[in-house]
């Protein structure tokens, strides 16, 4: 699609889904871009300020964390730093499911959020609540990170994952919305026999769709596919995430659809993520450290 198309989309269809849903989809794109004129010690200093609000908010609404804070003695936190992370515990699927009420925000009536999962791809998916913002900068930090293989909004897109990330009976009415205005086509990356790729590929050839995004291994069982029956994609860009995606997994992509390939990680339950780049280095997003979520066991 035309970038004429994503202009349109951001500065219209987003404020209308703002609106409607209760995300933050402009409000986060304008935070993005203002990211660009930030040095290092710019990011550093807006991290920090971000993540001493989290604490606090964390310490003075979450059971969990007051409870933990409190036996830590770790409860000043206008002079804490990005370094007195280390002094919580990790936070474990198991610890989470055993103190789900305790880790859920007293104030949780007051923050517009929603269900979400893991993906499920080191086990058992873990449903979760989130907020709207940070959705949202999920959203805008993923086109952002597609955008590295000339992608633009409105260009169609396979997604291959877990029936909990990409199943269509489950998605929200704001994710539905969207997988048809960015012409997003999300389909089941597990269980990938030689019927499934056959059937994929015949839909990338016949909807003309030029990007997969997904799993990494559903995307090499795809190309090794693709590769042994000598069928001929030509992709714009193959987008793996989820798992580690090894040399000669980025070889069989290229070989399979000459392409350019750009790497991708993410933690939905964190809203973490980290995209490559050309110089194969990759970027931690500005925001990932200052996220809040909502724990909850399905």
């Amino acid at each position: 699609m035309s970038k004429i198309y994503q202009k349109f989309v951001r500065r219209m269809i987003f404020p209308f889904l703002d609106v409607i849903s209760g995300s933050s989809l402009s409000a986060t794109l304008q935070q993005i871009k203002s990211f660009k004129s930030f040095k290092r010690e710019d990011i550093i200093k807006f991290q920090t300020s971000n993540l001493r609000l989290m604490l606090e908010y964390c310490y003075n609404n979450v059971p969990y964390y007051h409870k933990l804070f409190s036996e830590l003695g770790f409860t000043e936190f206008q002079s804490s730093s990005i370094s007195d992370l280390s002094k919580i515990p990790p936070l474990t699927k198991s610890l989470i499911r055993e103190n789900f009420e305790d880790l859920t925000s007293n104030l949780k009536q007051d923050i517009n959020h929603k269900y979400s999962s893991t993906g499920g791809s080191t086990g058992d998916p873990l449903i979760f609540l989130l907020d709207m913002k940070s959705w949202s900068y999920s959203w805008n930090y993923l086109f952002k990170y597609w955008s590295f293989v000339d992608y633009t909004i409105g260009d169609k897109v396979m997604m291959l994952g877990s029936s909990s990330l990409y199943n269509t009976k489950k998605r929200s009415k704001e994710q539905w919305l969207l997988h048809k205005i960015f012409r997003l086509y999300p389909f089941p990356g597990m269980n990938m026999s030689d019927v499934v790729c056959k059937k994929y590929l015949e839909i990338l050839m016949n909807k003309r769709i030029r990007y997969l995004y997904g799993y990494a291994s559903s995307i090499f069982t795809l190309a090794k596919y693709a590769l042994k029956n000598d069928i001929n994609i030509n992709l714009r860009g193959v987008m793996p995430t989820s798992e580690i995606c090894p040399p000669y997994y980025k070889d069989a992509y290229k070989r399979a659809f000459g392409c350019k390939v750009v790497d991708g990680y993410g933690a939905r339950d964190g809203n973490i993520s980290a995209f490559e780049c050309e110089k194969q280095n990759f970027h931690l997003c500005e925001t990932s450290i200052v996220f809040k979520t909502l724990s909850r066991e399905s």
